[in-house]
């Protein structure tokens, strides 16, 4: 495991991560600390709880957005069974090049 020290709505973390998840950790920092700034943006005053407070509900409501049910889970329009069947297409391509 890793300490990697980051800073998120204006304060300091040192979190553990291994090697692998250390890339998206940080772009996950980022992207908090980017809807942070667009919230502090809006010209309201924010207590630092109550900022949190909001980056968590708008990433909530992301989430959420997506829909995900049976073999669905539509993002940007494309469904998990599709995104399943085209990688199984590509396969079945790699299959016959290789052989």
């Amino acid at each position: 495991m890793e300490r990697l020290e980051v800073k998120i709505i204006g304060r300091k973390y040192s979190l553990a991560c291994s090697s692998e998840e250390k890339s998206s950790l940080i772009s996950a920092v980022d992207y908090v600390n980017k809807l942070a700034n667009r919230i502090q943006d809006s010209g309201k005053t924010y207590t630092t709880e109550m900022l949190a407070t909001m980056v968590s509900l708008q990433l909530s409501s992301n989430l959420l957005s997506m829909k995900i049910s049976d073999n669905s889970c539509k993002s940007d329009g494309i469904s998990l069974k599709e995104i399943k069947d085209k990688i199984d297409n590509i396969s079945a391509l790699i299959d016959e090049v290789i052989i």
